[in-house]
């Protein structure tokens, strides 16, 4: 009622309505919908900027012949395996591939301070 009261007086004082509601309703339409393509832009510019930060290769290790002893109390179909394989077993083999072949599961190598 404040916006109202600032933007109409007549219709915060219970006067008569005239011509300007309309004109206040479509302010605030117009309004909403600058407001809302503003945040689309800046949303669109803030995605091109992430994407611009997604590296083109990742170091992926091979750690598939570790297996932890079997008193550590992790099975080989547990998400913790893998990780404890790398550790465990050192790198067994590194290889640089393109992200597009990343797949769920893959244990990545990540060097302190990389870049894309």
């Amino acid at each position: 009622m404040l916006v109202a009261g600032a933007a109409a007086p007549r219709l915060a004082t219970g006067g008569t309505p005239s011509f300007e509601t309309p004109a206040v309703l479509i302010s605030f339409v117009l309004l909403g919908k600058w407001l809302e393509a503003r945040a689309k832009g800046r949303t669109s510019e803030a995605i091109r900027t992430l994407a611009a930060l997604q590296p083109s290769t990742a170091v992926v290790v091979d750690v598939r012949g570790a297996m932890p002893p079997s008193d550590v109390g992790i099975r080989a179909d547990d998400p913790a395996f893998a990780a404890f394989a790398a550790a465990a077993a050192g790198a067994e083999a590194e290889l640089e591939v393109d992200t597009a072949l990343l797949q769920e599961g893959d244990v990545l190598k990540v060097a302190l301070g990389a870049e894309s």
